[in-house]
């Protein structure tokens, strides 16, 4: 960061960085919801490196079958299309097989229904340790996509290696880009090679 400009930053590890069970202050208690109120922020932040470690040791339920693992890992990819900035914002810190594509950038997941994580949703089957957490990731990530989607004037996904099950994903979610005046698809040959203004 310092060879950029930058003086200081942030680290957050996500499970580490917040009380867990027991919080036996009112304090801790406190400071864990409000982490939790803005957790958007470590994600969905287009100034956030995000390092993601997705092995699946023997005996836990898969990165990508997990709820809050699932959540984090959607919304940091919401800011990455058409970010530069002088270093990487996805770190593939162990255990996903990804490469870079010919634009040398990782190739996001197309987004989400801002509603997937609710009953009958995409992503309403993601196991979670606590129940209670589910109506809170699934108001979590509409609040994230919501924000973000309304907000960009436009949308890059070039040479995502997006098909057509992308395509239905992508088209969900453009009812909330009210300020959206360019859509660029290139090079996503299933959708048709075109930049679309």
């Amino acid at each position: 960061c310092g060879s950029v400009g930058y003086e200081d930053m942030g680290l957050f590890i996500d499970w580490c960085s917040l009380f867990q069970e027991p919080r036996d202050t009112p304090a801790m208690l406190s400071a864990f919801k409000g982490s939790l109120a803005h957790i958007n922020i470590w994600y969905a932040s287009a100034l956030t490196t995000v390092y993601f470690v997705t092995d699946e040791p023997a005996g836990l339920v898969p990165y990508h079958s997990r709820g809050w693992t699932t959540f984090e890992y959607l919304i940091t990819w919401l800011l990455q299309w058409g970010n530069l900035k002088p270093w990487d914002t996805v770190v593939f810190a162990s255990g996903e097989p990804r490469e870079k594509n010919v634009a040398n950038i990782w190739e996001p997941p197309s987004p989400s229904d801002v509603d997937s994580f609710l009953e009958g949703g995409e992503h309403a089957d993601k196991t979670f340790t606590n129940g209670a957490d589910r109506p809170l990731v699934a108001r979590k990530f509409r609040e994230a996509t919501e924000d973000i989607f309304g907000s960009v004037d436009a949308l890059s996904f070039p040479f995502a290696g997006w098909g057509p099950r992308d395509g239905e994903r992508f088209a969900k979610v453009l009812r909330h880009c009210t300020k959206v005046k360019k859509i660029v698809l290139t090079g996503n040959k299933d959708l048709g090679d075109a930049g679309v203004s």
